[in-house]
């Protein structure tokens, strides 16, 4: 028998499990970007309840609610005056939902632990809206930490009802799920107008058809009004893309409009211009801030002289005619649409899966193939990141990245030692990778030049940039954003002011690339921009941003022929450092390190890491392992479940981002 908090559909192919939601665990990210997913869901919402189908509309509204007052005010802007509105417009958005999810529990059949559920809901929504009216008069902080405690208080009471019946709202998800299911089953059936009665006692239309009567943007303007009336059918096509040719991914702003990479595609037949076989340029114009960067593909206009940005995932263009029938370009925007919507469930907490569809099959002398030989047969298109693969499981290409990097300590390539502090150690630090990762790419930068072989930035230095400098920068950096005490910093602002303030220069800015991390091409360009064959610059330092942390690459040259690559971790993860099949306590013994007993039980090693990797495929095969030791079991299903898909990678957990940064050319 199925747990109550799975709601499967009999007659679908899809079931839907209610799981702790993952929005939250994205701190570097915008929370523009947390504000946008959750406008998905609302839309969904006001789509559904416009055209009556409420018990579908009831499980959506639920999530918006529970998104907007539970889980986006962890971030750590939420606060902050620069997004004001987008906070009281949510907390007003919340308070309308909430009014709706109660009038609607005389037509959906609700429980009486869901009608608790969202009365306090209510409460908090209404505290929330007075909250954000009276920031003018009081402190943030007083504000902040009067919500704040409401807030825990209403999860907490929530999270024990959960404990204790956890079927409370299987009627309208079970509705959702069907009506996903009949999305998946009957793409094409003809939409009916829904009756006058309750949704619960109809049959849920299918999801794509009440989609194709939202906006091709899907996300919403501040202020969302409930629809006034059913869009016509022709309003279709307002899901048919613009053009073509056109597609956009964002890099991390936490400004509304967001720094752009606006792919452009040249001929139908002609490969984008490249100085990599993999790899296609982005320009980037060199007279925008740190935090405004507009990088475009490089197009036929191009100035030859404009720095750029490898972007490896977007190889030969072959361009549909424009003539493409309508009704095929509305159905991929129609998929496109839905899948947004799923993911921005499944960050809510509602993970959506497919029923009976059995995982792919790892071949049985694929087992022991080396990683050599991995890479060698496995499908580009096909490999993790770009679709399912058909050769091996995710967790096997874990395990043998993770054998790659302990036979490369092994044998040399590459080598771990520790300095005598750690991000947190000095509470200001706390949460401050992304000043401490510039800061050691700076004191690298301006290290003294000496005769070759230079042997890396001190360890005197790594601990001063930690202990001294962090504390200071990142406690001025937060009061000045209006940030609470530990917030997480957005990348932009980090930069901005370590560049306004003369830490760093935007002259020393080479580039930035990143992508999918378990796409080869993403990665291997990202270490490409770093080796630097032709010695055109004299030093070379790196930040590379990877699940809500910063790590430091600092290129090491020992001679005309050889160099080095520092991976500086702030706080690295125990998981990343051992050995496969080693226990924490071996780790601790390995290394020589005595820890309390508190921190034998801790996820994170309070030292500071100095990964040295003698060549830039032990870099390669370093990132590579680093990359899949963060991921957790939600990542896992998230990845399972979504493949790679640049325009909405904001929260896949496979994306990174690297920072290129230059002394200057000799």
């Amino acid at each position: 028998m199925d747990s109550p908090s799975t709601i499967r559909s009999s007659t679908s192919r899809r079931s839907l499990h209610r799981k702790p939601p993952s929005l939250s665990r994205y701190q570097s990210k915008p929370i523009t970007k947390h504000y946008e997913v959750n406008n998905q869901i609302l839309k969904a919402f006001d789509t559904n309840y416009e055209q009556k189908y409420y018990d579908v509309a009831y499980a959506l509204g639920l999530q918006f609610v529970e998104t907007a007052l539970l889980e986006i005010p962890k971030h750590g802007y939420f606060y902050s005056q620069r997004h004001e509105r987008d906070r009281m417009q949510s907390a007003l958005n919340a308070v309308r939902v909430t009014q709706i999810l109660q009038e609607l529990e005389t037509s959906v059949q609700i429980p009486p632990a869901a009608r608790f559920r969202v009365e306090r809901l209510a409460l908090l929504a209404l505290e929330q809206v007075e909250q954000a009216s009276n920031d003018q008069a009081c402190t943030v902080l007083e504000s902040a930490k009067s919500f704040e405690l409401l807030r825990a208080q209403t999860e907490a009471e929530l999270k024990q009802q959960d404990q204790k019946d956890s079927s409370w709202a299987c009627e309208p998800f079970l509705a959702l799920a069907e009506s996903l299911s009949g999305l998946a089953l009957n793409p094409c059936c003809d939409r009916q107008q829904p009756t006058q009665q309750s949704a619960s006692a109809s049959q849920a239309a299918p999801l794509k058809k009440r989609l194709s009567l939202i906006e091709d943007d899907f996300v919403p303007p501040k202020s969302v009004p409930p629809p006034q009336k059913p869009p016509s059918p022709s309003s279709r096509i307002k899901l048919v893309p613009e053009s073509p040719v056109a597609s956009i991914i964002r890099l991390n702003s936490d400004s509304p409009t967001g720094s752009q990479i606006r792919l452009i595609p040249e001929s139908p037949t002609r490969r984008l211009n490249s100085e990599s076989p993999t790899g296609s340029q982005i320009r980037l114009n060199p007279e925008s801030s740190s935090s405004d960067l507009r990088i475009r593909l490089n197009s036929e206009e191009s100035s030859p002289t404009t720095n750029t940005i490898r972007l490896s995932s977007v190889r030969e263009q072959k361009l549909k005619p424009p003539g493409l029938e309508r009704s095929k370009q509305s159905a991929a925007s129609i998929e496109s649409t839905e899948s947004d919507l799923e993911r921005a469930l499944f960050l809510s907490g509602l993970e959506i899966s497919l029923l009976d569809v059995p995982p792919p099959l790892l071949p049985e002398p694929a087992v022991s193939i080396s990683l050599i030989e991995l890479q060698r047969t496995k499908s580009q298109e096909s490999s993790f990141g770009m679709g399912k693969s058909q050769l091996l499981q995710f967790q096997t290409l874990c395990s043998l990245y993770h054998e790659d990097f302990d036979a490369s300590i092994r044998e040399g390539r590459i080598r771990i030692t520790f300095i005598n502090t750690y991000q947190g150690r000095m509470v200001a630090s706390t949460n401050g990778c992304t000043i401490i990762a510039p800061l050691l790419c700076m004191h690298h930068l301006i290290e003294t030049d000496g005769p070759l072989p230079y042997s890396g930035i001190p360890d005197f230095d790594i601990e001063q940039a930690i202990d001294k400098e962090t504390p200071v920068i990142l406690t001025e950096l937060r009061q000045e954003l209006g940030l609470l005490e530990h917030a997480f910093l957005i990348p932009s602002d980090a930069h901005h002011y370590l560049i306004q303030n003369g830490q760093l220069s935007d002259k020393q800015f080479l580039t930035v690339l990143g992508g999918n991390v378990l796409d080869d091409s993403h990665l291997q360009a990202f270490v490409d921009a770093l080796r630097d064959d032709e010695h055109k610059y004299k030093k070379m330092a790196a930040t590379f941003y990877f699940h809500e942390h910063v790590i430091s690459i600092l290129q090491v040259r020992r001679s005309s022929t050889v160099t080095w690559y520092d991976v500086i971790d702030s706080l690295p993860s125990k998981e990343f450092l051992k050995r496969p099949e080693e226990s924490m306590q071996e780790l601790h013994t390995r290394y020589g390190l005595s820890l309390s007993e508190e921190e034998l039980f801790q996820t994170s090693l309070r030292r500071t890491a100095r990964i040295r990797c003698t060549n830039a495929d032990a870099l390669t095969t370093c990132l590579r392992w680093y990359a899949c030791s963060k991921f957790t079991d939600d990542n896992i299903k998230y990845i399972d479940q979504y493949t790679w898909d640049e325009k909405s990678c904001d929260f896949d957990p496979r994306v990174f981002q690297g920072f290129v940064w230059i002394d200057h050319p000799q």
